[in-house]
């Protein structure tokens, strides 16, 4: 997996029957009823932004973000969101 550092570990927050799985300091985050589902919605979150990201004014920290998700694939970023334990 690619290295990341210096970015916010996504946090997994559950309430009311819903999982929100957000990266803090940045417009991403995935919602489901369970973990993987938003799981899902997160990476598709990610890829959404990282291809946008041009269009976009965003610090340049983002940039190692963007890197980031465009080098890896959707297993190793599930991998990267899922909460452990």
């Amino acid at each position: 997996m690619v290295a990341l550092t210096g970015l916010p570990a996504p946090r997994l927050v559950e309430e009311d029957g819903m999982v929100l799985i957000a990266l803090e300091g940045y417009p991403l985050a995935g919602e489901g009823p369970t973990v993987s589902v938003a799981v899902a919605a997160l990476i598709t979150q990610l890829r959404e932004w990282a291809y946008d990201w041009p269009d976009h004014r965003t610090p340049a920290q983002a940039q190692e973000l963007v890197r980031f998700i465009s080098r890896t694939d959707d297993a190793e970023l599930a991998a990267w969101v899922t909460p452990a334990g």
